[in-house]
């Protein structure tokens, strides 16, 4: 089966639950089941692919997970900082990459199809300067699968409250919402393949930085990681962006938003306990993950930025 005809299989599935398609446990329903299966494994094995040959080729050492890419600025940030001189994430790429970023591979996520163009051109053109970029246009989550992403209509940028999780949240109330299937991605199965690759690699173990901003899906991805042992173990730093909003009920005459009990008191408690401490080896020798205060939303339209030219971020020579 080809990647477009697993694709296929997956966006038939959606298709036939939003029709209210009865499940039975029949032959050929245990067929069906199958071929959906083999369709996940194929492209996540395409995934893995991809990923192992991006840092060979690029004989990475470290990586950053841009999770919620939006349009690529803050990996524009990463591999071009001398362009954005007042970006707050400047001294944490340095912190955790040093000023050389020819041995980091970049991994975005973005499932917004109205960024797509524009993200297909900045790994073109980032790579073309010698950068190890790939964006995976699919959403961060807890499982490979699929999802229905909701954004607002009238959002020109396409990127105001739009998110996995059906929340409205930051939409005008009269609004149209626009909602297409995305494909999604378990996020601590991706963590652990860029890890295996570079520790493939050899020489000295480097870091994992990650940017968390994916509108809410943070609440079922953070614990998914933590239960996988990815935070702790795999993940050297994360910045992460709240959604609590996401989950309030918000009266479409007032405007007034009014926290939904108890799932709110989860959410803090949760977020207390990734916010506390600040990053250490302990006696077992296992890593806790630093979680960064940071929220780095300059240059979000990234305007009057040029392209870098073939070979400008790493002169890696003739291939």
């Amino acid at each position: 089966m080809g990647i477009r005809g697993a694709l296929a299989v997956l966006l038939c599935v959606v298709a036939c639950s939003q029709a209210g398609r009865a499940v039975k446990a029949d032959k050929s329903d245990k067929a069906f089941e199958k071929q959906v299966l083999a369709g996940i494994y194929e492209l996540t094995q395409k995934d893995e692919t991809v990923i192992r040959n991006l840092v060979e080729k690029y004989k990475c050492q470290s990586a950053y997970l841009d999770v919620g890419t939006n349009i690529g600025v803050q990996i524009r940030k990463l591999f071009e900082p001398q362009k954005y001189k007042s970006s707050k994430v400047r001294a944490i790429f340095d912190k955790y990459y040093g000023k050389s970023r020819c041995n980091v591979c970049a991994f975005g996520f973005e499932p917004n199809p109205r960024h797509s163009k524009r993200l297909d051109g900045l790994q073109s053109k980032l790579r073309d300067a010698g950068a190890a970029v790939h964006i995976f246009q699919a959403a961060a989550s807890d499982n490979d699968g699929l999802a229905r992403f909701i954004y607002p209509s009238y959002d020109k940028y396409g990127w105001q409250g739009a998110n996995i999780i059906g929340s409205r949240h930051g939409h005008r109330p009269t609004t149209r919402a626009v909602i297409v299937n995305v494909r999604t991605l378990d996020l601590a199965r991706i963590v652990r393949v860029i890890r295996e690759a570079m520790d493939n690699n050899g020489g000295e173990r480097g870091n994992i930085l990650a940017k968390i901003d994916i509108e809410g899906a943070e609440y079922a991805v953070l614990p998914h990681l933590l239960h996988q042992d990815v935070l702790c173990k795999e993940i050297d730093g994360a910045y992460i962006e709240w959604h609590a909003g996401h989950f309030a009920h918000v009266d479409n005459v007032t405007r007034k938003v009014t926290p939904k009990i108890p799932m709110d008191n989860h959410f803090k408690e949760l977020k207390a306990f990734f916010a506390g401490g600040s990053g250490y080896l302990n006696k077992g020798g296992v890593r806790k993950t630093r979680m960064i205060t940071l929220d780095d939303n300059t240059h979000m339209l990234d305007k009057n930025m040029t392209w870098p030219s073939p070979g400008e971020i790493c002169n890696r020579g003739s291939p």
